[in-house]
């Protein structure tokens, strides 16, 4: 939106500029066909075979009226407005994202995996380990990538019936010092269940500091339902299910209310637990977590997605512009993760943030005179360490930037 403000005071590297307001026309000659040959060249690049990735889905809010994939759903941002969903697949051994597909709003997350999974074997991309959250856990899911081939690790649902009975039958015994996992925080134990007559491997962990945080959030849960129930008495409500509270109802009226204490000790009783399910035999309670934490990579990139490169709202108003400006955003994830994945691995961070990078980038400033171009400042220490973590010669940097024309 705002580029040609942009470029007015920060160096163009090329000589031609496209002007914000023929976007439009770019966005619309990005077919969905060159989108998949970027696809098939960057997984060259960015991926190897057999490797383990992250998959999750976020959603894009929009005010679109034509946009036909824009629907109203599980908003995650909590915004009453219709979104796009975006599912991506994200390299955990590249750090890099691989590619990713557009949605509609009102599809559920667990039901994105078969259409994620199509895409990737059209692609070629041959991925032997899915890391997911609790969202993709369904018996369909399961059924789908034990018939692929594909091992998996899945965030496990703690109210449905089968793993919360596991993660109940665990807490009580799970805090044994032989259980603590060093250097990672938790306890955690390991089993084999079997679902639908086939065999896998459960985790159970307890943190805590997870536990503080749940029991804080389960009692403005008991709390803010009990306001709830304490208006209605008298008047015509719709029965809902109560995990918290036994209610009497008496001609669709609320009569009268009180704490299930029952279900809120078993529901005490997990604070601090969660779990995964695996098809990985082999895989350690050590392990799992290790692979699920890396998971961090796929929410920081969706984070930069709808913050720094406000990608949080498509502002297009057809399905091409729509499918094309993603694209892009696409490719400038890829930079951001790239920049994230290049400050992690320094010993001594020159900045703390990508952002901060980019801040600390765009004091450099040139002058031009009549004699010639020059910095107005020369390079600081900090500004040459930035310029050294990322593999470039501050020298050829200065001199690369006084023979470009225009300010900086």
């Amino acid at each position: 939106m705002y580029m040609d403000d942009f470029y007015q005071k920060h160096q163009n590297p090329y000589e031609d500029l496209i002007s914000h307001k023929h976007l439009g026309k770019l966005y619309e000659k990005l077919r969905r066909e060159d989108r998949l040959e970027f696809f098939k060249l960057w997984k060259e690049y960015a991926s190897k075979p057999g490797e383990f990735v992250a998959y999750d889905v976020t959603s894009i809010s929009t005010e679109a009226k034509e946009v036909s994939l824009a629907e109203y759903g599980y908003n995650r941002d909590g915004e009453s407005l219709p979104q796009v969903n975006v599912g991506t697949v994200y390299s955990q051994t590249s750090e890099l994202p691989l590619c990713y597909e557009l949605y509609n709003g009102s599809i559920a997350d667990k039901s994105h995996l078969e259409s994620m999974m199509c895409l990737l074997n059209k692609l070629g991309l041959n991925l032997s380990f899915y890391v997911m959250d609790r969202g993709f856990l369904t018996q369909g899911n399961l059924e789908e990538l034990v018939q692929e081939g594909i091992y998996f690790l899945i965030g496990i649902p703690s109210h449905q019936e089968i793993y919360r009975k596991f993660l109940l039958e665990k807490s009580p015994l799970i805090r044994n010092p032989a259980n603590h996992l060093l250097g990672l925080g938790v306890y955690g134990v390991k089993e084999e269940v079997k679902i639908e007559e086939r065999d896998y491997q459960i985790f159970a962990y307890y943190s805590s500091a997870k536990a503080a945080q749940d029991e804080t959030a389960l009692y403005e849960k008991i709390k803010k339902r009990g306001e709830e129930l304490e208006r209605q008495q008298g008047k015509a409500t719709r029965r809902k299910q109560e995990p918290y509270y036994n209610v009497e109802v008496q001609q669709g009226k609320v009569i009268s209310y009180e704490k299930n204490e029952e279900k809120i000790n078993e529901s005490l009783s997990i604070c601090g637990m969660f779990g995964f399910l695996t098809n990985v035999k082999e895989l350690t309670a050590e392990g799992a977590i290790r692979h699920y934490r890396r998971r961090d990579g796929i929410e920081k990139l969706y984070e930069g997605m709808k913050n720094p490169l406000e990608l949080y709202r498509l502002r297009t108003h057809t399905d091409t512009s729509t499918e094309g400006k993603f694209f892009l955003g696409f490719i400038a994830q890829i930079f951001w993760a790239d920049m994230i994945r290049i400050m992690q691995w320094q010993t001594k961070k020159p900045a703390p943030t990508v952002k901060a990078v980019l801040n600390e980038m765009e004091k450099i400033q040139k002058v031009s005179y009549k004699m010639g171009d020059q910095l107005l400042a020369p390079l600081t220490k900090n500004q040459k360490d930035i310029l050294s973590a990322f593999k470039i010669d501050a020298e050829e940097f200065r001199m690369w930037i006084l023979q470009k024309q225009g300010s900086l």
